[in-house]
């Protein structure tokens, strides 16, 4: 998180990162469908809460979220490809 923030230019310390991370990731317990969303919105409130500019806070989520998330979804879905049929083979 803090590497995709200062990678759009904002200054954020340790301890508001470290909050915001913490009070973005409590937002996870409101029950939505597909559970996409309160996570994501809690980061962007308490990092514009800290003080960063709302469009800043959105790109950093969202490029997080990319990093964190879908970045590693695409070798895991090749991995699970190749092990079911390894799998059927035998």
């Amino acid at each position: 998180m803090w590497a995709c923030v200062h990678a759009f230019g904002g200054p954020v310390g340790a301890p508001e990162l470290l909050m915001a991370y913490l009070a973005g990731h409590a937002f996870n317990i409101l029950p939505v469908p597909g559970g996409v969303g309160p996570v994501e919105g809690g980061l962007i409130a308490a990092l514009v809460a800290f003080g960063e500019p709302a469009g800043l806070a959105l790109v950093a989520v969202l490029a997080y979220q990319l990093v964190s998330v879908w970045l590693p979804a695409g070798p895991g879905a090749v991995a699970l490809a190749r092990s079911s049929r390894a799998s059927a083979r035998r």
